[in-house]
């Protein structure tokens, strides 16, 4: 019996069941022309797929490999059909999963702008991925990290300084700037764990010698700005994406001793097919955050 997709489609279903039973009827097909199936690709690839147990099915090692590779057929089975479909033009049921990890205050101006362009494009915005499935796909990733990502499908959007932001009723809030080192017995806020911009600032803090004392998570601009005015302790700062957090009574200090900055990606997940409403989508992202530091550029410039 020649392999065939159907067949291997079956497979899957046995092997999320472990019971030729429950995938028949999951199926509704008939039990026997299952255990046909199942029969004919172990003679044909000369291995059992299953241990059997008592009249219990079990994948065994050779099941999983099995089980592996048709997932990666069904997955390039879809992107074809995505890109068939696709073809030169956006269809008006095109949805795009974005990850926004970093920069959440320019998402409304973000899809307000895309959308005036292309009204047919829907999205699906994921902020928090910490219970986000293993199986779920997603499209396009917003993210920040300590050096510049530039890979196949990462590009490095913005690069934004890293200041300390503190009352300005603070002892070090005059100075012009601050060697890192020098807030080594501060208490800091903001540092949320499991976040970019946590892991960024721990890096900086352990290049300077010392581990940061958190004593408030929240990676929130406007809690933290609220925070600081209660004297609770001081932040890491991004100054574009987080300029809502200085105003008349916060400061922002440079950091003297070392460059601290952190670099904005758009990534693109990989090893998947891209329709053309995730390529307009990127390269509009692309293009919005480096405008977004060309002003900021000449701002500081200004200066």
């Amino acid at each position: 019996m020649a392999m065939e997709l159907q067949h291997l489609r079956y497979f899957q279903k046995i092997a999320q069941f472990e019971s030729v039973t429950q995938a028949a009827k999951d199926l509704h097909v008939a039990q026997s022309a299952l255990s046909r199936v199942l029969r004919g690709l172990e003679n044909e690839l000369g291995v059992q797929l299953f241990d059997r147990v008592h009249n219990h099915l079990y994948l065994n090692t050779n099941g999983q490999i099995l089980l592996k590779y048709t997932g990666r057929v069904m997955d390039n089975l879809k992107d074809m059909r995505r890109e068939i479909a696709d073809a030169n033009t956006l269809k008006a049921d095109d949805t795009i999963v974005f990850i926004v990890k970093v920069a959440s205050k320019f998402l409304p101006q973000i899809i307000s702008e895309f959308s005036q362009q292309y009204p047919n494009i829907h999205f699906v915005i994921v902020q928090n991925t910490a219970g986000m499935p293993v199986e779920r796909k997603w499209d396009i990733c917003l993210d920040a990290t300590i050096k510049a990502e530039e890979a196949r499908d990462a590009w490095c959007v913005l690069k934004e300084e890293i200041c300390l932001a503190m009352p300005k009723n603070h002892p070090l809030a005059a100075r012009r700037e601050i060697a890192l080192r020098e807030v080594a017995e501060e208490t800091f806020i903001g540092l949320q764990k499991g976040s970019s911009m946590n892991e960024i600032a721990a890096s900086y803090c352990a290049a300077a010698g010392f581990k940061p004392n958190v004593v408030l998570e929240s990676d929130n601009p406007a809690t933290l700005r609220g925070l600081m005015h209660l004297g609770i302790g001081i932040a890491f700062n991004p100054v574009i994406t987080w300029s809502e957090v200085s105003d008349d009574t916060i400061a922002l200090i440079p950091i003297k001793d070392m460059e601290c900055c952190r670099y904005i990606n758009v990534r693109l997940r990989s090893g998947t097919y891209h329709a053309q409403a995730v390529l307009r989508f990127k390269d509009f992202l692309i293009q919005f955050f480096h405008t977004l530091q060309e002003k900021h550029n000449k701002s500081v410039m200004k200066r």
